[in-house]
């Protein structure tokens, strides 16, 4: 009897074993192919990622391709249309220049009087001299306060932009700031506009 409880016991133990074995073994197989499985899709994963990164770098270029085309096309345009409002505004002055009653001078503006509409203003000749560093040269004229006109303009340049100034004593400040040789147009002897010119 004791050698037949001692006989299943042992078969038992057996089993168990092998039941155990078979167990570690799947379990062992199926965790290596759920590692292989995770491996392939990460894998795949980044082949897609980089590819895609490849697609944007490629898009991007195109895109900076295209964007110089239209800064280059932009830049001929401009010095296109630059080229055609010089030679449109020198037109406009002499066909302004040549209207009757109207004069043409140039000044520095030095006192404005607001009450009685006058300017005491500082005339000059502009003589073209190839030599001179602005490629002319300016020479004193006369002195003496001008009448102007209850509409007139007034333009002083911010870097190389004309920008209209409308009160007096903004007009003030900015000939006491430097000397600002203005182009100065009258009609009936009364200022109508006064312009200031580009100095290189």
């Amino acid at each position: 009897m004791k050698k037949l409880f001692s006989s299943f016991c042992l078969l038992f133990l057996l089993i168990s074993c092998s039941n155990d074995a078979d167990y570690s073994e799947k379990t062992s197989v199926s965790n290596k192919a759920d590692y292989s499985e995770k491996t392939s899709v990460s894998k795949d994963f980044k082949k897609e990622f980089d590819q895609s990164i490849a697609h944007l770098k490629d898009i991007i270029d195109q895109n900076q391709k295209q964007i110089k085309v239209l800064e280059n096309r932009i830049a001929s345009n401009n010095l296109i249309l630059t080229k055609q409002f010089d030679v449109e505004v020198s037109q406009l002055r002499k066909l302004v220049n040549h209207i009757p009653g109207l004069e043409h001078k140039y000044g520095y503006i030095k006192e404005i009087n607001q009450e009685n509409l006058s300017m005491y203003i500082e005339f000059v000749n502009k003589k073209a001299d190839n030599k001179a560093p602005n490629g002319f040269e300016i020479e004193m004229k006369e002195s003496k306060r001008v009448s102007v006109s209850s509409n007139a303009d007034f333009y002083v340049l911010n870097s190389n932009d004309l920008i209209k100034i409308s009160e007096a004593e903004e007009l003030q400040n900015k000939v006491n700031e430097h000397n600002r040789l203005f182009n100065l147009y009258f009609v009936n002897k009364k200022l109508i506009l006064a312009s200031e010119q580009y100095l290189p």
